[in-house]
């Protein structure tokens, strides 16, 4: 039996060379929540370099991953193309092209199964009235101009044109920060959508609005709280029906000359002389 060596991780790190490190690090797994990106000419990942080939000869542009598509409500998507062996044709991305989706219950991706009618699994199950479980055959006209018998329409389309209920996505609310692209024509609907925006792609920003908000608030709270105290004292004064009287400043007298220093009064009027007290006596009786 060969003789064996054991070496634990402390050992092995210690064995290792930087550049063999380095090395390891690069041939590290992928982890699965990074993002790769479109391979489709090639590129780099986990330190592979991958290359487009056609016939076991590599080429400078590679094939189509997908296709551009949008759903029955206006929502761009892509739809994946399946390729043969050989890479010479694809399916259109048929599988999802076949889907289709309920204008009544609005359940989506079923497809028609084969030998059976086209119907909603939902309709059928819950016995819907408004389409009679799926066989209510009624002519219709989507907004494009399109007549259709019943209730099902395509889930996705090739063209945007043909897309029959096209939603409004963006609004007239801008991004709170001016340097966004979420301004102007690229707007919000709603304050709610805004402020989930700015808290999950300005987080820091947001919380130094947020924060300056609150101050000039505050600041507008303390002016309002004293003026309303003001307002207060004032119907309280009338309601009593005595209005205070303006404190005058302190000045001295004009001085005289050869005396000595002027005194302080509160006022310019001299203070009232008081009558004397009447004594009585016996004889006054």
């Amino acid at each position: 039996m060969p003789n064996t060596l054991e070496l634990d991780a402390e050992e092995l790190d210690e064995i290792m060379s930087p550049a063999e490190e380095q090395r390891m690090a690069e041939l590290r797994p992928l982890s699965p929540s990074e993002s790769t990106p479109d391979l489709s000419n090639g590129g780099r990942i986990n330190g592979v370099n991958l290359y487009p080939v056609q016939d076991r000869e590599r080429v400078s542009k590679g094939r189509a991953n997908s296709i551009r598509a949008w759903m029955w409500n206006g929502t761009e998507t892509v739809l994946p193309l399946g390729w043969n062996p050989e890479g010479t044709t694809h399916n259109s991305a048929m599988p999802y092209r076949e889907k289709r989706h309920c204008l009544c219950c609005h359940q989506g991706g079923f497809k028609k199964k084969q030998g059976k009618p086209l119907f909603c699994p939902q309709c059928v199950k819950s016995n819907c009235r408004k389409c009679r479980a799926g066989t209510d055959t009624t002519e219709q006209i989507l907004p494009t101009g399109k007549k259709i018998k019943g209730w099902i329409i395509p889930c996705f389309y090739l063209r945007q044109e043909d897309v029959p209920y096209p939603e409004r996505f963006y609004g007239d609310i801008d991004c709170f920060l001016t340097s966004c692209v979420r301004r102007g024509a690229l707007g919000f609907k709603t304050e709610a959508a805004m402020r989930f925006h700015a808290r999950g792609m300005h987080r820091m920003e947001y919380l130094a609005h947020q924060e300056s908000i609150a101050s000039a608030k505050g600041d507008e709270l303390d002016s309002l709280k004293k003026q309303m105290a003001e307002l207060q004292s004032l119907l309280l004064n009338q309601r009593s029906g005595s209005t205070p009287e303006p404190v005058l400043p302190l000045r001295p007298d004009p001085p005289v000359v050869g005396a000595g220093a002027a005194p302080l009064y509160l006022s310019d009027h001299p203070a009232p002389l008081k009558a004397p007290l009447k004594r009585y006596t016996r004889s006054n009786k």
